[in-house]
């Protein structure tokens, strides 16, 4: 987290009736307005970045794969190496959406897809998930043809995992060939999916947080927003995030928004509460298809902030009964005790304690669990 001065923000505290559920109405801006911007301001992760900052500055830093589940920093960390490759406008990036010609090969006519980048005079940003399912193979060789030419710093490629071993493999050729000051980063959940690249870059893993890191984040926060954290909040709060540092965040601007002064035992939010209430309203108003379909991909947004799945659900089956009558609760009662009963003989196969502590803990069994949960709820 960014070590520096910031004024209070607002509070929005609504009253809630006895028995209601706490609403928060409010914008959350502390993950942005923490984020750390130079190396040398990061808690957690805090050797790890001294490290590298030292690399850099030893003139030791080469192209880089940055490995790690998602929210654990990565790009944060990404863009605080080329801040110090490069100089401070690495980060004074604005949102561009470029067109880039596809196809061609074996007989294929060409056409054009619309891709949203974030650049600045010196750095280019692109998440893979922006094409789609289109190969991605000309889309970044173009890139880097820019970034060689124009002598830019480098290129931030996300959710590098995506690349097809053809697309890894001209990438190589290009970087072995086409040798410069600018760097390429790319950043990934699963080094192995990077076979073809690995020998090129130096391997940075990232590991989730600690409680104990997660819970000096927040008491920093607490301090520059000059907020009377309590420990046992700020323990419940780190407890409730997952080991996820965004996440644990929001939780604490929520909570604030909900409630000040704190009470040590004063509950947790998570600042999508108001998301799930809205999902659960519509779910009851629209039963297509469609609705189904835009449920999932809610889902999707929701565990993606590594929210734990077990609290997505609790409360989902909360609001939902909110909106219907005894019986069909009840109903809903029996498939959510179907649901968990399930969910807790996948814990024991997969072993749940892998998920709880960070140095054990293997994204891509996350990412299968998480999978798991979503095909079952659309069986339901």
């Amino acid at each position: 987290m960014v070590r520096g001065s910031a004024s209070c923000g607002e509070t929005l505290a609504v009253a809630e009736g006895e028995g209601e559920r706490p609403h928060v109405d409010c914008t959350f801006s502390w993950g942005k307005k923490y984020q750390p911007k130079a190396l040398m301001d990061f808690i957690c992760h805090r050797e790890k970045a001294e490290s590298i900052q030292i690399m850099v500055c030893n003139g030791q830093y080469n192209h880089c794969i940055f490995e790690g589940p998602p929210g654990v920093g990565k790009r944060t960390m990404s863009l605080a190496m080329l801040r110090e490759y490069a100089g401070l406008d690495i980060t004074e990036t604005r949102e561009e959406s470029r067109e880039f010609n596809l196809g061609g090969s074996q007989g294929d006519p060409f056409f054009k897809i619309p891709v949203k980048m974030k650049v600045s005079s010196q750095l280019i940003q692109i998440d893979l998930s922006e094409l789609r399912w289109h190969d991605a193979t000309d889309v970044i060789l173009e890139l880097l043809q820019e970034t060689y030419i124009n002598g830019k710093a480098g290129i931030i490629v996300n959710e590098a995992e995506r690349l097809s071993n053809d697309a890894q493999l001209r990438i190589k050729s290009f970087l072995e060939t086409n040798k410069g000051p600018y760097k390429v980063i790319f950043c990934c959940y699963d080094i192995s999916r990077l076979q073809h690249l690995n020998s090129l870059c130096m391997v940075i893993q990232l590991l989730p947080p600690s409680n104990e890191q997660i819970v000096e984040v927040l008491n920093f926060i607490a301090k520059q927003q000059d907020i009377e954290l309590p420990d046992q909040l700020a323990n419940n709060i780190a407890e409730k995030s997952n080991y996820c540092l965004q996440q644990a965040i929001r939780s604490f601007e929520a909570t604030w928004h909900s409630k000040y002064p704190f009470k040590e035992d004063q509950q947790v939010m998570t600042g999508w509460e108001e998301e799930i209430a809205d999902t659960a309203k519509s779910i009851i108003e629209d039963q297509s298809s469609k609705r189904l379909f835009l449920f999932r991909q809610k889902l999707q947004i929701l565990l993606q902030h590594n929210l734990c799945p077990q609290f997505v659900f609790v409360t989902l089956v909360e609001e939902l009964k909110r909106h219907l009558d005894d019986q069909i609760q009840m109903q809903i009662g029996v498939l959510w005790q179907t649901y968990s009963n399930d969910d807790q003989n996948e814990d024991q196969c997969i072993g749940r304690k892998k998920f709880r502590n960070p140095d054990e803990l293997f994204c891509e069994k996350m990412i299968r669990a998480r999978a798991a949960r979503f095909v079952r709820i659309e069986g339901k």
